[in-house]
């Protein structure tokens, strides 16, 4: 595992010049850098994790562009093409993956225990990740702290391990959201790739809005789809529809004012219900018992 650490007012690379993106990586790869400016041209590279530990990045996907910031990561394919810039100060993380390594901790992830010994799971499909950024898991926060902290203490084993554990545990956040086998009689994988990717922006639409968006051409909208299609293939890789995703997003949010000694009728009201009795109601149908208020500062 390679490490570099940069400081600096502000810096610009060529693709063209940088044999780093072009080339095989020899061993898997960290950058960590702290700028008020940073500017990467497009080019296509490793499989990698970025991570804003302050401030904001901008990567951009063709016409798509994906702003990163704290609490947030974003995985990148091998091969995808891309462009990243930095306008403000921001400390950046991102790390590169060697094909061996990443195709080795992807494969022990989809591949049961029953069929780990068999010749051909070295053979098993290693589906893409979709291209936008998503909240921090509290486990990848942890594996986060401990990688950061080895490379404060320069701890090189330590650092390799965190690194790994990391990257298992980005593949099987990302995996829990959207299983491997998620659309799999789409034959073309670029059309199955490019089908969750839409989906699971419509999803962080409605995350980002913690359910009040509910309105179906919207969300087709940020999906690029028509709305019945939109709808179908939703409900297929989410196992419900949009709008009741989003009413169930709603009412975790609404749940977790309640626990922390929210007024009912203020949070009702909050999340467009007529009376505290319909919102408890909700509750009750979408979590199968009652919410006690403040209920988290009782155990």
């Amino acid at each position: 595992m390679r490490i570099h650490q940069w400081h600096g007012p502000g810096y610009r690379v060529s693709s063209a010049e940088d044999r780093f993106f072009s080339s095989p990586l020899r061993e898997s790869t960290l950058f960590r850098f702290s700028t008020d400016f940073f500017e990467v041209e497009p080019h296509a590279g490793a499989f990698s994790i970025k991570l804003v530990l302050g401030g904001e990045e901008h990567y951009c996907f063709g016409r798509r562009t994906v702003p990163l910031r704290p609490g947030r990561v974003l995985l990148v394919n091998a091969g995808d093409e891309y462009s990243s810039r930095i306008d403000t100060r921001t400390d950046s993380l991102s790390i590169f993956f060697r094909e061996d390594e990443f195709k080795d901790a992807a494969k022990s992830l989809i591949t049961s225990n029953e069929t780990l010994l068999d010749p051909q799971s070295d053979h098993a499909y290693v589906p893409e990740v979709a291209r936008i950024t998503r909240a921090l898991t509290p486990a990848f926060e942890a594996r986060l702290d401990t990688m950061i902290s080895a490379i404060d203490q320069a701890d090189q084993p330590a650092l390799t391990e965190s690194v790994r554990q990391l990257l298992l545990t980005a593949l099987l956040d990302h995996w829990h959201m959207i299983p491997p086998e998620a659309l799999s009689e789409v034959r073309r994988r670029s059309t199955r790739d490019e089908l969750i990717t839409r989906i699971l922006r419509a999803r962080q639409h409605i995350d980002d809005s913690k359910g009040h968006i509910m309105d179906l051409d919207e969300l087709a909208g940020a999906a690029c789809l028509s709305r019945y299609h939109f709808l179908r293939v939703f409900s297929e890789l989410v196992g419900e529809t949009p709008i009741a995703y989003a009413r169930r997003r709603r009412l975790e949010d609404g749940k977790r004012l309640l626990r922390q000694g929210e007024d009912p009728a203020i949070v009702a009201r909050q999340l467009g219900y007529k009376n505290v009795r319909n919102f408890r109601r909700a509750l009750q149908r979408t979590f199968g018992k009652p919410i006690v208020p403040g209920g988290n500062r009782h155990g």
